[in-house]
């Protein structure tokens, strides 16, 4: 049994065209916005279903420009497969400061459940086979916290810890559970050399109590 059947079922996920240029700055324009906010919602209705789960990742990965196995004409170094996490983080922060704070949240769910529940299941040279898209590097997770936590709040004050932010018919996650993870990462991040804003950290403490 696949170790994200116990959580979500199977759902149904398409890959995504080619987005950002890889050899230009990611930029969170209309477009790819709205290919990132497809994709979390594929990642919430996929999980459950491991073939579509890592279309998912390739998804992401072919919206941050990164070419197909075969179809780059240079190795995989680790600036290309940050890139798809760079593209995340972006995006998260575009969506948190323009008032789309469920996308922010989504995004630090994705984040979150891909670094502790694909990555371990697959290992790093799998996922490049794949997906060509591995684990988050921690400061690049640490900010898409950051985001998920400002916008999490922002909602909390409008809905309920029990708010469904990602699941289907299997099961569900809360966003109160999303918060208390991002809170996590945010007050372990100075531990492993990554800064965060004092007031960060501050939120990220009272969300922990």
């Amino acid at each position: 049994m696949s170790l994200f059947r116990r959580i979500f079922s199977p759902g149904e996920v398409q890959d995504t065209q080619q987005s950002q240029p890889a050899d230009k700055p990611i930029v969170a324009d209309e477009h790819t916005v709205a290919q990132v906010a497809a994709l979390m919602d594929r990642f919430s209705a996929a999980v459950g279903e491991d073939s579509l789960v890592l279309a998912v990742g390739r998804g992401v990965s072919a919206a941050a420009g990164i070419p197909g196995m075969g179809e780059s004409p240079t190795p995989y170094g680790d600036d290309f497969l940050e890139r798809p996490w760079k593209m995340l983080s972006v995006v998260a922060q575009a969506a948190s400061k323009s008032g789309r704070h469920l996308l922010a949240v989504k995004i630090l769910g994705f984040t979150f459940f891909w670094d502790r529940l694909v990555v371990p299941q697959y290992g790093p040279k799998q996922l490049v086979l794949e997906a060509l898209l591995v684990d988050a590097p921690p400061p690049i997770e640490a900010e898409i916290a950051a985001n998920g936590l400002i916008s999490g709040i922002v909602l909390l004050r409008q809905s309920s810890p029990n708010q469904v932010v990602m699941g289907n018919s299997a099961g569900s996650v809360t966003l109160g559970t999303l918060l208390r993870s991002a809170a996590m990462i945010i007050v372990e991040a100075p531990g492993k050399g990554i800064e965060v804003e004092e007031s960060i950290l501050e939120a990220a403490r009272e969300t922990l109590g």
